[in-house]
């Protein structure tokens, strides 16, 4: 695989330590390959996807329209060292439509993982974990989320809001929240107490 020169078909992005093999992530356009059965859903520019074959998953925006068997896309730095990979949509076994990024859909998938990793910690430790920044390096040194500091961040630039208590889930679990777009305006925090 070669890394990107941003010019048309020419380059193909690596792909890091096998996480997508050359089945999904291509070397070249083959105008021979075909899409899987039943074919690829119709791809929107702008929007976010995740592309499944055999070698795993990878995210990322659709950057332009397919060019026959092949798709442009920004890919999601968690699934990608690279900024722009072609996806073979030949060899793709499905694509799912993802939240957009900063979408109330994106935070709630967010609290799901965070409120998930505090339940592990608190199954492995005995305890619940005192911040969220201990899912990052609890004592065992092996985390529970991604380590990056903008993991806890959310899409307007704060941290996501943690009571390891739980009084709004009735105790069963910690409280995660964001305080949405507008801080002060209550009627838009997003929460792991809410239902969608």
């Amino acid at each position: 695989m070669r890394t990107s020169t941003g010019a048309g078909l020419c380059g193909m992005v690596g792909i890091a330590a096998g996480v997508i093999l050359s089945t999904l992530v291509g070397r070249s356009a083959d105008a021979t390959a075909q899409p899987p059965a039943g074919g690829v859903p119709p791809l929107e520019v702008g929007k976010n996807y995740r592309f499944s074959g055999l070698g795993g998953n990878q995210d990322g925006t659709v950057r332009e329209q397919p060019r026959g068997n092949w798709v442009k896309i920004d890919a999601d730095r968690a699934t990608s060292p690279t900024s722009t990979v072609w996806v073979n949509l030949a060899v793709v076994g499905f694509v799912i439509e993802l939240p957009q990024a900063g979408s109330p859909e994106s935070v709630r998938a967010k609290l799901t993982a965070l409120t998930r990793a505090a339940q592990a910690y608190e199954i492995q430790y005995g305890v619940r974990p005192t911040s969220l920044e201990l899912l990052q390096s609890p004592p065992n040194n092996r985390p529970f989320i991604d380590t990056k500091k903008e993991f806890l961040i959310d899409p307007w630039g704060r941290p996501y809001k943690y009571d390891a208590a739980g009084p709004n889930n009735r105790g069963l679990k910690p409280d995660i929240w964001s305080e949405g777009p507008d801080p002060s305006d209550k009627t838009k925090i997003i929460a792991n107490w809410q239902n969608g």
